[in-house]
């Protein structure tokens, strides 16, 4: 069995841009020009090319696959990000943040060590949000520190995300999964192009957080992508948890007709009906269908998976590859701004009495109604249980549900992922469990932030990529100059 228990450090710096340099490579669609910065921290003095907003797909085709960019003439700008997919131009994680969005948003960022690398190893990040919001323009996933402290080159993609990106009517009209269709694309241009930067094409490991960690995860049984790639790292997410997948395309098509109806696009058959939602203004489709609760989600869509991923990962029908997958200690932490807003940048925690944890536990199982019975019920109340304090009305379930909810959301599935691949696999798989409190969580507000046992959902996520964790470093007394290198070598 290949399976490996590995303690991660990350050590996450600042850097800063004292305004770039250009920089010049040539892809096979032509040249690009970005810029060099410099990077100056913990005792590392180093420059790290940057190349923003690469295009590796033409400006999508409402509801269809896209198409490789084709050749362009004279030199691409890559100094500067491009829109990022459509989406409300806010969220709750970073409500002080509005982003540019466009339907054409199909771009990428590379992040390089300079001078030019000889064959450096290259990690593709694929961002999270639920498959319906996140953008790889944001400062927030520089792959400069990773450039500079480990000599990895660094690309983070975009891809279209929710009616846009899955929309489904169950059949050929739009089979759904267009996100993915866009995230392959990437992948296929990175294999393509990434020698030109300095990069390995034979080291090429992808890695996601959250709705990321399930992208990643869904590549892995993907005959049409997993051959455009090598190693992979889930992050609190896979294609077997309840969010990740959906079996019933008569929902689907259903809510896919429901839809026209709001933009006045009522029709007879799927074709009449994508036909006529490709017409409608972008804005009013995303207003209609967020407004109205409508959710797509990745489905069997015959291209991209003709199969269910509990199937594939039944007969071992997966990426044979190098794997690493983890999560966090308090991932439970997901449901406070959705259920408790109000406790977002407070440091105390939400208050749940014993009904409405009976409740909650009630309703979070059914989320695996497939499975779950009476029996089932009364066993996780046995195991999460505080039965010292069963006979007091007025004690706090709030940190006994968290680790139900986390469990059955990220941390179950991720074990049955890494169980599966160590039995059947012949490469290894390596599993981490994030236990470090961080200085800055996703609920931060303000400089305070709600605090559960220090470990606050999202947290590998600012700690790979923020320069905000020196923490981390502190605590090490300054011996340690460099984290753990993610790469899988």
């Amino acid at each position: 069995m290949n399976l490996h228990l590995v303690l991660i450090t990350f050590a996450c710096v600042l850097w800063h841009s004292s305004g770039g340099d250009p920089t010049t490579v040539t892809v096979q669609q032509g040249q690009i020009v970005g810029e060099t910065v410099d990077f100056n921290e913990d005792g590392i003095s180093t420059q790290v090319d940057i190349f923003k907003g690469i295009p590796f797909a033409e400006p999508p085709l409402r509801f269809a696959a896209p198409k490789p960019k084709e050749p362009w003439v004279g030199d691409w700008n890559a100094t500067y990000f491009r829109p990022a997919c459509y989406q409300i131009p806010t969220n709750s994680w970073k409500p002080w943040v509005f982003l540019d969005v466009d339907e054409d948003c199909l771009y990428l960022n590379v992040y390089t060590p300079s001078p030019k690398p000889d064959n450096a190893p290259v990690m593709v990040y694929i961002h999270g949000g639920s498959y319906t919001t996140g953008t790889a323009m944001d400062v927030d996933l520089s792959g400069v520190p990773m450039a500079a402290f480990e000599g990895v080159i660094t690309v983070v993609i975009n891809y279209r995300l929710n009616v846009f990106g899955y929309l489904s009517t169950g059949d050929d009209a739009a089979p759904g999964n267009f996100g993915f269709l866009d995230q392959a694309e990437a992948l296929k241009w990175v294999r393509a192009n990434i020698q030109a930067f300095g990069g390995d094409d034979t080291r090429i490991t992808i890695f996601g957080e959250s709705a990321g960690s399930g992208s990643v995860d869904f590549h892995r049984f993907s005959k049409y992508s997993r051959d455009f790639f090598d190693q992979s790292i889930l992050q609190s997410g896979s294609a077997i948890a309840w969010w990740s997948f959906v079996s019933d395309l008569e929902e689907e098509r259903a809510q896919a007709f429901s839809l026209g109806e709001k933009v006045n696009c009522e029709a007879e058959d799927t074709v009449q009906l994508i036909d006529c939602l490709r017409s409608v203004d972008a804005a009013r489709l995303y207003l209609a269908y967020s407004l109205n609760g409508y959710n797509w989600w990745p489905n069997l869509d015959g291209v991209f998976l003709d199969e269910s991923p509990f199937d594939l990962l039944a007969r071992g029908d997966v990426k044979d590859g190098p794997m690493m997958v983890g999560y966090n200690r308090d991932e439970g932490t997901l449901i406070v701004p959705s259920f408790y807003p109000d406790y977002v940048g407070k440091q105390e925690p939400p208050y749940i009495p014993r009904q409405s944890f009976d409740s909650m536990v009630e309703m979070t199982l059914y989320l695996r109604r497939d499975i779950v019975n009476e029996i089932i019920e009364d066993s996780v109340k046995q195991e999460y249980m505080d039965w010292s304090q069963a006979d007091n009305d007025t004690a706090d379930y709030f940190l006994q549900y968290l680790p139900i909810y986390g469990d059955i959301t990220f941390s179950c599935p991720a074990n049955e992922i890494i169980r599966a691949h160590a039995s059947v696999m012949t490469s290894p798989v390596y599993q981490y469990f994030l236990t470090h409190v961080p200085t800055t969580s996703y609920y931060e507000r303000d400089g305070e932030g709600l605090v559960v046992s220090g470990r606050s959902r999202g947290g590998h996520s600012f700690c790979v990529w923020l320069g905000i964790q020196r923490d981390i470093k502190d605590s090490m007394n300054g011996r340690m100059k460099r984290g753990t290198s993610l790469v899988i070598s």
